[in-house]
């Protein structure tokens, strides 16, 4: 390619020059605004330190690490930024299955009790909102900073049987996270909603799904994703604790579908073959 050479003074050694050759085809204006930063840089460094070219060159170094510091400064935000984005993301798409849970059980159900259906589901999301929020995000990942990471498998961290801070999100700032963590939650209290179908009060209802996300699942959650969980020390293979949501929802269903159908004792006769299909 063409090239041309430009000759300016070398700011250390006045009445020498240095020659600066430059593609035509690059951008020139970017080329000359970044040689003249430079040249600027040395001649401050040169008048502030005229008789040292040391403490010279160290000004100029010092110039450079700030620019680098800011720009890393800058790469941790957009870094954080996308994260928080992902998280958020992924959160509403987890909870968008609320929607799908309550179409399925409004196709489960007879006719004049689809309305009471959709109200179960819409208060599933409602109070477990309010019981992560409360009781059972703190349970789940109060003290610790998250779920334990690849490099944390093998750290020796202090094992409890649920967290104890953070009740209330306080001193807590990361609700990116928290909304993910919740969606978890919410997903596995809506995974009984189409077991209890026409066979659970309103009441009874609200109530078991503030007790699995506010209690029952934030305690699982602890002992399988948190760093100071029972189950950390076991954390070998990356895939462990993936199915933590559904054997959480399975269980309380299977409880669920013992009991129901029962009044004093007496088994409804529809009642077994519930249970089986369930099982």
């Amino acid at each position: 390619p063409e090239s041309q050479s430009n000759k300016s003074h070398d700011p250390f050694h006045p009445g020498q020059h240095f020659t600066r050759t430059y593609n035509k085809n690059t951008t020139q204006h970017f080329h000359n605004n970044r040689t003249n930063t430079m040249e600027n840089l040395l001649l401050d460094c040169r008048q502030q330190y005229p008789d040292s070219e040391l403490d010279a060159l160290e000004c100029i170094s010092k110039h450079i690490q700030s620019g680098m510091s800011s720009t890393n400064s800058q790469i941790e935000t957009i870094d954080s930024s996308l994260k928080a984005l992902s998280l958020i993301f992924t959160s509403i798409l987890m909870f968008i299955m609320q929607a799908g849970f309550a179409m399925l059980c409004a196709g489960s159900v007879r006719t004049e009790n689809v309305p009471n259906t959709l109200l179960k589901n819409f208060l599933d999301a409602c109070g477990a909102g309010v019981a992560y929020f409360a009781v059972g995000f703190a349970l789940a990942y109060g003290g610790s900073p998250g779920p334990v990471q690849q490099d944390e498998i093998n750290v020796d961290h202090t094992l409890t049987f649920a967290g104890s801070e953070n009740f209330f999100l306080m001193d807590f700032d990361n609700y990116a996270f928290w909304f993910y963590q919740f969606a978890f939650a919410a997903c596995c209290a809506t995974i009984v909603a189409g077991t209890l179908a026409e066979r659970s009060q309103m009441v009874a209802y609200f109530a078991y799904a503030i007790l699995l996300t506010g209690f029952v699942f934030p305690l699982v959650c602890h002992s399988v994703w948190s760093v100071h969980g029972l189950f950390n020390p076991f954390r070998k293979n990356p895939l462990f604790g993936s199915g933590m949501v559904d054997i959480a929802g399975t269980y309380t269903l299977l409880v669920l579908c013992y009991r129901s159908n029962t009044t004093d004792g007496v088994v409804a006769e529809n009642t077994y073959e519930f249970r089986v299909i369930c099982v």
